[in-house]
């Protein structure tokens, strides 16, 4: 296969390796990325992100081990998924700061909270991606569309500016009655702890996910610093 590597940011000790930085849109990525999928199909081999992560020299300390690392995380796991991308591997172990779980041996495992962006991509991510663009009025935030295993419509929606709400209008013949949602959600971009999943956090090292049934109204609210999974009951294509 053909494999890369790729951080975010770094070195760790750049005043620039911030949370600001690292919630940025990176359209160089998104580009290079596509020319390597196009490579991978022109050899007819698979390309894989074989390493990465959000800052190199093993994370930065209040940036790879906050909570903007997991929006980060959901967000380029999508976005890759939705190029082509076969596959990636987060680098890690230990007690780094951007490793997804921590510990081992004596030290007791404990979720980060990137291993938070991996579980919400992993629930929305069961089916088909198919093609989607938001309209996000200038709030940064990103969304992603795919038939579930449920066969149902799901949208997954990254909010990862830091100061602005983002208020979906979900109108129009391709979404009927938003019926579940999901959100991925802490204090803040800098949080280290109090980060749920489904209003739920994994102290208790299991997960289940609890969604919030919906008045299948079109108007959603994202907060800023937050990501949703919204399931449709319906849809026409």
């Amino acid at each position: 296969m053909l494999t890369s590597h790729y951080y975010a940011e770094g070195p760790p000790e750049s005043p620039d390796s911030d949370i600001k930085h690292l919630l940025q849109p990176q359209p160089d990525l998104i580009e290079q990325m596509r020319k390597l999928v196009e490579d991978g199909k022109a050899a007819k081999a698979p390309y894989r992100m074989s390493e990465g992560n959000t800052c190199y020299n093993g994370g930065k300390a209040g940036v790879s081990d906050s909570f903007a690392s997991a929006l980060w995380g959901a967000d380029f796991m999508l976005s890759l998924a939705q190029m082509g991308v076969a596959g990636i591997n987060f680098h890690g172990g230990g007690q780094g700061f951007y490793t997804p779980i921590a510990g081992g041996g004596k030290a007791p495992l404990e979720a980060r909270p990137l291993y938070y962006g991996m579980l919400f991509y992993r629930e929305f991510a069961s089916g088909s991606l198919i093609p989607c663009r938001l309209d996000t009025g200038g709030v940064n935030a990103t969304a992603y569309a795919c038939f579930n295993a449920r066969g149902r419509l799901a949208l997954a929606v990254i909010n990862k500016d830091l100061r602005q709400d983002l208020y979906l209008n979900l109108q129009g013949n391709v979404f009927l009655r938003p019926s579940r949602t999901i959100a991925l959600q802490a204090p803040g971009a800098d949080s280290k702890t109090d980060i749920r999943l489904g209003g739920q956090s994994l102290a208790s090292r299991s997960w289940n996910p609890v969604y919030s049934p919906r008045d299948h109204s079109s108007a959603v609210h994202v907060p800023k610093t937050s990501s949703m999974l919204i399931e449709f009951e319906g849809v026409t294509l």
